[in-house]
């Protein structure tokens, strides 16, 4: 492109800036005797005359203007379809919008936007059905809706949309009077909007507050809406129109001021989503300062190449600055716009939302928030006052934008990085050395402890060093430094050690556990397994050093996702260690530990159990209980134990680990994270979710302190804590949350990897709980597929994966959808083996829900049959056999139970199996065990939400058993209890039939009558559909409900919900 001004420009904007009455003066000197010129630029004139602020428009335009002339086109008051044209309300460069009224099928007010007269080239044609199909891709509450498209007579196209009665953002707000948190809670709106876009694979590409107009929600609340759609890219593989678009060589696309600078620059570089991350970034500092970060009038001046090399060169104030250089009576003015008095606003900006918009402007799109979601989750955590991940430039950005400007600098860089590699060797050497004296000489054994304790320091040093410059303490800094000299590290241990491999082996160990901590899996398993390569080759397979190497390459396999790998090395690393040191060692208590981890996400529950109580054992007898090994183990163990529902200890474990590594470490250590995060995980189970929550957010912390937002640490700990959000019903939060996590944990990990799909599941709950079935659905198929091909059919996370896909299939009613995915994945080959139990289970409950009994209690008694000391699986088949009336099957059930679950102290597994020992009158077992489960339930459950469950179940235990007065006396606790539904459907009944017995024949009928009342009027009818999830509370209140009217009413029940007599 020439760099030479463009003369018609020059003019114009300088005459622009003029009052209209000084034009003609101004023009009489700039044009001179060029009387083209001065037709041109008064034609540009008229046009921003008629159009506004050239700033406001594309630039573009004013030319299209100029050339188009002045035809007749529609006016107020034609017809176009069954589109009657009420009013002009908006102009561009080529369409033009009317406000219309639509009179069928229905009457509305609607927008239709037409190509002007003349204007309906190729070119522009193409553009304007791009914004019509990017319109009609999305769906989104602050998105202008398109309800129809067609052409004119002469053949022009139109396109119907929602009528948006608003006005652009930045003058509500400042109309508004709107505070700056109520602005930023407007802008978060409109990054999820453009979210929403870019995931349909849109790019707006001409942000600005005339393109974003507040309207009105029903519910009376402030709505911003993304309209305007002229100039949109498509930036997946999909066409937004079948006609080609070109776009000059020369022609800007966007609004100066809010442009981007790779949009800006005219190159061959493609724009994506980032550039309309730098035009909200534009907004953002607006609705802070109320100026847009480069002054437009004194752009104008020097025409658009200046424009051009400013967005691209020129670094913007921050905000805060920019407040600070107002003068003091327009600084006034806007701190007035918010609410504020100019120092507090000051302050108020100053910092974080400097370092939010700072990061959004960014010249290299790479620095920028990647998502608009993104950027969105930093302003809420400045909202709530949580750490935002913007912070200012690091010392070491500083001196790679140095670096970029200076060569001589990069060699002395390069200088550094050989120095560091040297260091690397020396130190590597020295200790090889040592080690190989050790092992030739026990003469030289004094001189040998001596190189040890040398070697020791040095190794302590290096590490310290790696430390200090690895992620662990890099703030969030830029890791881009530290990757290429572990590249060019590794480089060389491969070129220029090999006939060192002493030295190879231990430089690879560590090079790749710093891989490893920077998450970059792929060059930390290749230098492991080099390492390990070596070793095997000097010492022999079963040496205590290549024991050390298989434990450290198999925990990076763990971390991979490559469990059956990493099974295989720990238990070759375990062989070789109690071979050397026998089974009261604590190497052999690690590989025990690290062990259990593997075998329990393998769903190897009780081996890992026994592995992990043993390797705690192990640690507290050589190493005392306040260590930080001890507090590894505690963790382990506290981690099976949550997940075997056994939640008093785990929480206690969680709590002790939590408190050695307090005392132990720095506060900010990443392990306190790690111990925070486990205990909130076991608080989340027992539903104590403001503890879990509290936890959640300190552990986050933490971490994004320590490695900056994204992190997949900071990843898989936002991943629990939106799970907390969607159980306290934040689903919004959660969703953006899990977007944000899925985001970052991509980075790192395959979609294989069991942590992506483990969130990917959350993520797929979380939609269907904000009744977004469709993309629930195909979040969950594809977490179903990617969970079989990660673990194997038999896997629990496979049950699981099912499960939430039979849920959103049950909502969307896709019933033969359901029967399909069963019969296929359900084959008589995996029925036939004992690692079907889950999803036959899972499968079960669907059957259960449609009321196919018969079918549901066959799948229950192979699950039984194959683990039969499941309580679930026990209470799940003893309402079914009583629905299907198998008295001897039901019998035989109730006797298994006491044989099993006599003993148990678990208050809820004493409930559950009391109450299916109790369901029908006849059971055939010794009512008094059961009736002392139902006090360990009522007793040792005393501070449970539950209490009116276990007080029901005590109140049928003491009916059975004919002693009517107590219970009466519990079933009347448990109707005075918390209002749950079906405990007071379960209660009503036991409490007639026990008022009939005693001969209290009025009370019994009242209490039948309001039982009969709950059930007829909430709960599910017989026959329906989809009994729900409390499929078996359903049955037990309708088996006992027949049985009290039976007694009491002996004549018909009358009623759909009735139970059969």
């Amino acid at each position: 492109m020439n760099d030479s001004p463009n003369p018609d420009v020059a003019v114009f904007t300088e005459a622009v800036q003029l009052p209209a009455g000084q034009r003609g003066a101004y023009l009489d000197r700039a044009c001179g005797s060029d009387r083209e010129l001065r037709q041109r630029v008064e034609v540009l004139l008229q046009a921003h005359d008629r159009i506004g602020d050239f700033l406001e428009q594309s630039p573009q335009k004013p030319e299209m203007e100029a050339r188009s002339g002045a035809s007749v086109g529609e006016k107020p008051g034609d017809r176009i379809g069954r589109y009657k044209l009420l009013q002009q309300i908006g102009e561009g460069g080529c369409g033009v919008v009317y406000m219309a009224e639509q009179e069928e099928p229905v009457r509305r007010r609607i927008a239709l936007k037409i190509i002007k007269p003349g204007m309906d080239t190729k070119s522009v044609i193409a553009r304007f059905e791009a914004e019509r199909q990017a319109l009609a891709l999305m769906d989104h509450p602050n998105i202008a809706k398109v309800f129809d498209a067609g052409a004119t007579e002469s053949g022009r196209p139109y396109f119907v949309m929602e009528l948006v009665r608003g006005i652009k953002i930045t003058e509500y707000c400042d109309q508004k009077s709107l505070t700056t948190e109520e602005r930023l809670k407007l802008f978060i709106q409109v990054c999820q909007a453009i979210q929403h876009a870019h995931q349909k694979g849109i790019i707006h590409r001409d942000l600005k507050p005339s393109n974003i107009l507040v309207t009105t929600s029903l519910e009376g609340a402030a709505l911003p809406v993304v309209i305007d759609f002229g100039i949109a890219k498509a930036t997946t593989n999909q066409r937004l129109t079948d006609k080609t678009l070109f776009t000059a060589f020369e022609m800007l696309i966007g609004t100066p001021a809010y442009m981007s600078p790779e949009q800006a620059a005219l190159t061959s570089v493609d724009v994506d989503t980032r550039s309309d991350i730098y035009s909200l970034g534009v907004l953002l500092y607006e609705l802070l300062t109320g100026a847009t970060p480069f002054d437009a009038g004194e752009l104008l001046k020097a025409g658009l190449d200046e424009v051009r090399r400013v967005i691209r060169e020129q670094e913007p104030l921050r905000p805060s600055t920019h407040l600070s250089k107002m003068t003091e009576a327009d600084l006034t003015t806007v701190a007035q716009h918010r609410c504020s008095e100019p120092p507090t606003l000051i302050r108020t900006v100053r910092g974080d939302l400097d370092w939010i918009v700072m990061k959004i402007l960014e010249k290299d799109r790479t620095r920028r928030y990647e998502t608009a979601n993104g950027l969105a989750l930093d302003i809420e955590r400045f909202l709530a006052n949580d750490p935002v991940s913007a912070r200012p430039p690091s010392s070491l950005y500083k001196f790679q934008k140095t670096v970029l400007r200076n060569k001589l600098l990069f060699i002395g860089i390069g200088v550094i990085a050989g120095l560091f590699v040297t260091c690397l060797i020396i130190v590597s050497a020295s200790l090889a050395k040592e080690r190989q004296a050790r092992r030739e000489s026990d003469a030289d054994k004094a001189k040998a402890q001596t190189e040890v304790a040398k070697s020791r320091q040095v190794t302590k040093f290096l590490e310290d060093m790696l430390q200090g410059v690895g992620p662990s303490v890099a703030l969030g800094r830029d890791t881009t430094m530290l990757r290429e000299i572990l590249d060019r590290s590794a480089e060389r241990v491969g070129t220029q050690l090999t006939n060192q491999p002493a030295v190879e082996a231990e430089l690879r160990t560590r090079i790749g556990n710093v891989y490893g901590e920077l998450a970059l899996f792929n060059k930390a398993e290749a230098m492991q397994r080099g390492a390990l390569a070596t070793y095997k080759q000097l010492y022999g397979e079963e040496n205590a050093e290549t024991a050390t190497a298989l434990n450290g390459l198999a925990i990076l396999l763990r971390q991979e996702g490559k469990l059956a790998e990493a099974e295989a090395a720990f238990r070759e690393a375990l062989k070789a260690r109690r071979k050397n040191f026998g089974s009261e060692n604590t190497d052999v208590a690690t590989s025990l530990n690290e062990l259990s981890r593997v075998l329990l996400e393998e769903d190897k529950t009780a081996e890992a159990e026994t592995l992990s109580r043993e390797a705690l054992s192990t640690r507290r007898k050589l190493l005392g209980e306040e260590n930080l090994d001890v507090a590894d183990s505690l963790d382990s163990n506290g981690i099976i134990l949550r997940l075997q529902g056994k939640n008093g200890e785990a929480e206690a474990m969680a709590r002790q680990a939590l408190a050695i590594r307090r005392k132990l470490l720095d506060e900010g250590h990443p392990l306190v994270a790690v111990s925070l995060i486990n205990l909130g995980l076991v608080l989340f189970n027992e539903g104590k979710c403001d503890e879990a929550e509290s936890c959640y957010r300190e552990a986050l912390d933490k971490q994004s302190k320590l490695v900056g937002h994204d992190h997949l640490n900071v990843a898989v700990g936002l991943s629990d804590l939106a799970f907390l959000f969607r159980k306290q019903d934040k689903v919004a939060n959660a969703e953006t949350l899990l977007r944000y996590a899925l985001s970052v944990e991509g980075k790192f990990l395959a979609k294989e990897h069991p942590e992506y799909v483990k969130t990917y599941r959350k993520l797929g709950l979380t939609l269907e709980s904000r009744g977004k079935l469709a993309e629930a659905e195909a979040a969950d198929r594809e977490v179903f597929e990617l969970a079989r091909k990660v673990y194997g059919d038999e896997h629990y996370e496979v049950a699981q994966a099912l499960h939430s896909l039979l849920q959103v299939l049950m909502g969307e009613k896709k019933y033969a959808a359901i029967d399909q995915l069963l019969t296929e994945f359900l084959t008589p080959d995996f029925v036939s083996t004992a690692q079907s139990a889950r999803c036959l289970v899972v499968r079960a409950e669907y059957l259960a829900r449609r009321s196919r009994w018969k079918e549901a209690a066959a799948d229950m008694a192979l699950a039984l049959r194959y683990h039969p000391t499941d309580s679930r699986y026990y209470h799940m088949q003893a309402p079914l056999l009583a629905e299907t009336r198998d008295q001897g099957q039901y019998q035989l059930l109730c006797q298994n139970i006491l044989k099993d679950f006599a003993g148990t102290s678990d208050p809820f597994v004493a409930d559950r199996m009391a109450k299916d020992c109790l369901l029908l009158p006849a059971s055939g077992v010794d009512l008094r065990l059961v009736s002392e489960m139902a006090d360990t339930a009522v007793i040792a459950g005393k501070d449970e939400a539950a209490m009116p469950f276990f007080q029901c179940s005590k109140a049928l235990a003491e009916y059975r058993q004919g002693h009517f007065a107590n219970a009466i006396e519990c079933a009347q606790k448990s109707l005075k209890g918390p209002e749950y539904l079906y405990a007071q459907a379960e209660a009503y009944p036991v409490l007639a039939m026990a008022h009939f017995q005693v001969k209290q024949n009025d009370a019994a009928k009242a209490a039948l009558a309001k039982g009969l009342e709950l059930m007829q009027d909430q709960l599910p009818k017989r026959g329906c559909d989809d009994l729900g999830d409390d499929w078996q509370g359903w049955i037990f209140s309708q088996v006992l409900m027949n049985e009290a009217t039976s007694l009491i009413n002996p004549e018909p029940a009358s009623g759909n919900n009735a139970v059969r007599p």
